[in-house]
């Protein structure tokens, strides 16, 4: 099971990544590098759950990270959403 990001905003804009197990989003670390002051140096987890469902996960960032407009700690993802760091 794979998982395609397209960063729509920021610094990396229109750069795609490719997730196949546990990626890292941030600022200045972890394997998803956005290299934007917005985020924090390790923001976001993304992964998969047992049955393959890829999760977000906050990272007790300073500005939180959403999902279609939602703030969560933790959330499913689907093709379509919309995830703002």
């Amino acid at each position: 099971m794979h998982l395609k990001l397209k960063v729509i905003e920021g610094p990396r804009k229109n750069d795609v990544f490719t997730i196949k197990d546990e990626i890292v989003i941030g600022r200045n670390q972890g394997e998803l590098n956005l290299r934007d002051p917005k985020a924090s140096s390790r923001h976001a987890r993304i992964n998969f759950n047992r049955d393959g469902t890829p999760e977000v996960f906050d990272l007790d960032s300073s500005n939180g990270t959403y999902v279609n407009g939602k703030k969560v700690t933790k959330s499913p993802i689907t093709v379509g959403d919309k995830i703002k760091i």
